[in-house]
C-alpha cells in the first residue's frame, strides 16, 4: 500500500527564465542550473526509500526524474494525467498580458471556486485538470507493490492537485504558496486519508 507520496516539480527551464508559458508536450529541456536542482533534490532524499517514480511526460519533467534518480534503480514511470495543464492559445506567450489573464482565471479557480472557467481557448478548465490528474493520482496509490512513491510534474497542476489530495491544507494554499524548481512536498497516509506535512520550506 501506497503510504507517503512525494511530488516536486521540474528544474529550471529556459522559458522559466524569460517566464515564457510552455505547456504542451514535448516543452523545453533543463537548464544547466535545472539540472543541478534536480541532483541536489536527489542527494537531498537519498535516503528515502522511493520504490517507483511517476512523472510527466514532458521532457523537463522527464530529465528531472532521471536526474533525481541517480545510480538508483528506480523505475520511473511517465504519466498523461500528470501534464502541465494546457494554457491553449495562450502557449508561447511571455507578455504581460498573458500573464495578467491567467492571473484572473486563478482569481476564478482559487477565490471564486469557479473550476469551470477555461485557462484561454484551447486550453483547460480546473474541472479537467482535477479530473484526470485524481485519476491518475487514485490509479498510483491503488498499487499495493509500493509503499513510497515520488510524483515529478508541474507547478500549475501540483498547485490544483495537492489541495484537492490533502485533508489538512486550503484549495488555494498551492496559489499562495507557488512551488519553485525542486521544491519538495511531503503527504503521509493517515488511515484513509493523506495529510501533507511539508511543502517547501514550510512544515505542517
Amino acid at each position: 500500500m501506497v503510504n507517503r507520496i512525494l511530488f516536486t516539480r521540474h528544474g529550471e527551464t529556459e522559458d522559466n527564465i524569460i517566464r515564457r508559458l510552455s505547456t504542451s508536450p514535448p516543452g523545453p529541456k533543463l537548464t544547466n542550473l535545472g539540472k543541478k536542482q534536480a541532483i541536489n533534490l536527489g542527494n537531498k532524499i537519498n535516503d528515502i526509500n522511493i520504490d517507483i517514480i511517476y512523472s510527466s511526460p514532458l521532457v523537463r519533467a522527464m530529465q528531472t526524474a532521471k536526474l533525481i534518480m541517480g545510480n538508483r534503480k528506480i523505475k520511473i514511470h511517465p504519466h498523461d494525467g500528470l501534464k502541465e495543464l494546457s494554457v491553449g492559445v495562450l502557449e508561447g506567450r511571455n507578455d504581460d498580458e498573458a500573464f495578467a489573464a491567467l492571473d484572473k482565471i486563478w482569481h476564478s479557480w482559487t477565490v471564486e471556486r469557479d473550476l469551470d472557467v477555461l485557462t484561454a481557448e484551447g486550453g483547460e478548465t480546473a474541472t479537467q485538470i482535477l479530473e484526470r490528474s485524481v485519476k491518475a493520482f487514485n490509479n498510483i496509490i491503488k498499487n499495493d507493490q509500493f509503499n513510497t512513491v515520488l510524483i515529478v510534474a508541474h507547478s500549475g497542476i501540483l498547485q490544483l492537485l495537492i489541495p484537492e489530495i490533502a485533508e489538512n491544507i486550503p484549495y488555494n494554499f498551492g496559489v499562495q504558496n507557488w512551488l519553485r524548481n525542486c521544491q519538495l512536498v511531503d503527504l503521509i497516509r493517515k488511515e484513509d486519508k493523506f495529510i501533507c506535512v511539508s511543502w517547501g520550506d514550510i512544515k505542517l
